[in-house]
């Protein structure tokens, strides 16, 4: 029998944690897709989260957390929507904006959250929901600092052949498809 020994480091850390509700109300022009069937949410299969973390090394105790916000959605790709989450998250938990970073799950069940959607069906519900998210994450993010106490860490690095460069040119049927490419490699 062949033992594989994996060195997994470890750090010291004062950790906390929040999850909220961000899922959109029923009714929100939500298509993601151009071959969406509707074009307003009629219901939630599954609420959605968003996990807002905050890190601080142990021996920093005047150092600002990093705060990380994991959050079932799309995008935000517009500015001004982006800006202000990052400021509620800022506001929070009381740090600069270098300290913060918003990732996305890419999930199609979320609104696409932009402006030139706001005059279709649905579209006057996308604001009030940026405006809840908003306190969401400002309330999460305090309430995770609030609740860091220490805890130990460990990580490590793999590599995953699973992923594949999905945009590739493909001569068997003249062009561009977007499809598993087999010899592409997305990254290491």
């Amino acid at each position: 029998m062949e033992n594989t020994v994996v060195k997994t480091p470890m750090s010291r850390v004062l950790f906390g944690l929040s999850r909220r509700d961000i899922t959109p109300p029923i009714g929100i022009y939500h298509p993601l897709w151009g071959a969406a069937r509707h074009h307003q949410a009629s219901g939630v299969h599954r609420p959605l989260t968003a996990e807002i973390m905050a890190f601080r090394d142990v021996n920093q105790e005047r150092a600002q957390p990093f705060i990380r916000v994991q959050m079932d959605a799309c995008g935000f790709v517009d500015p001004s929507y982006y800006e202000a989450l990052v400021q509620a998250v800022c506001d929070g938990a009381e740090v600069e904006p270098s300290q913060v970073v918003l990732a996305v799950s890419h999930t199609h069940a979320a609104c696409f959250p932009v402006k030139n959607r706001l005059n279709l069906p649905g579209g006057e519900l996308i604001e009030p929901y940026i405006a809840e998210l908003v306190d969401q994450l400002r309330r999460g993010a305090q309430t995770a600092v609030e609740g860091m106490q220490e805890a130990l860490i460990s990580y490590a690095v793999g590599h995953c052949n699973m992923a594949g460069n999905r945009d590739y040119w493909d001569e068997a049927n003249n062009g561009f498809m977007c499809g598993f490419n087999p010899e592409g490699v997305a990254d290491d």
